[in-house]
């Protein structure tokens, strides 16, 4: 599996076209609430700020175009108990699909799931939260899940990686 780190901008599109196209997928790695933010900040700390699912759509006579469901934190779903600090993350607008993310502070790993109304879409779980993320996210977009365009604006707050080879995990 071969991943392509860039930080700072939206790498050629043609490249991530491709690398859908070969059954890779391209991964947007979010940005992670700070703790120095102040405010709700410092008991969001850790989480990422969103968790976006990307894909191809394609339109009859005209070339694929890339395209993102993003899912941004909620900061009224966040719960925190002795054994577990989890939050769920919705798109703008609001649809039945949603993410829920979990940290397991004895274990020290991360879980989520993608849901369409109470119906879960996908799993992933993970130590370490980059990781987890790729995990999470490596199955794309769900058929009938609703997307925008892809663009610089879109991943403003993520790192993208671009990975050329089949994901790792059963996609359902």
């Amino acid at each position: 599996m071969a991943a392509h780190p860039n930080h700072h901008a939206l790498p050629e599109c043609q490249k991530l076209i491709d690398a859908i196209r070969a059954g890779g997928f391209v991964c947007l790695v979010p940005q992670v609430i700070e703790p120095s933010w102040g405010g709700p900040a410092s008991l969001l700390a850790g989480f990422p700020l969103n968790v976006s699912f990307t894909g191809l759509q394609s339109h009859i006579r005209q070339r694929p175009r890339l395209v993102v469901a993003s899912y941004w934190f909620d900061p009224t779903t966040y719960r925190e108990d002795g054994d577990v600090r989890a939050m769920s993350y919705r798109p703008n607008p609001p649809t039945a699909y949603r993410v829920e993310l979990i940290y397991w502070k004895k274990k020290g790993q991360w879980e989520g799931r993608k849901y369409r109304a109470d119906q879960p879409l996908l799993a992933a779980n993970g130590s370490e939260l980059q990781r987890f993320i790729v995990q999470l996210t490596q199955c794309g977009i769900s058929p009938e899940e609703p997307t925008r365009a892809m663009t610089r604006e879109s991943t403003a707050s993520a790192g993208v990686f671009v990975f050329e080879s089949e994901p790792t995990v059963a996609c359902i």
